[in-house]
């Protein structure tokens, strides 16, 4: 039977899952709202706040 954790030098006594992706830092330096380049229409930007959306939100049309 497989020991559910690994023992990985450099991390010392702390389990590590091989299955789990390590944690890793988030670039500050990195807006999160940037669009993604495959999928540009996903974000909302600024800009378009003040461009009415059909059906978007009838009550203020």
């Amino acid at each position: 039977m497989e020991r559910p954790f690994t023992v990985v030098p450099g991390l010392g006594d702390r389990p590590y899952r091989a299955h789990r992706a390590p944690d890793l830092p988030v670039p500050v330096d990195e807006p999160i709202t940037e669009p993604h380049p495959a999928h540009p229409d996903h974000t909302h930007m600024p800009e378009e706040d003040d461009e009415p959306i059909p059906d978007h939100k009838p009550e203020l049309h």
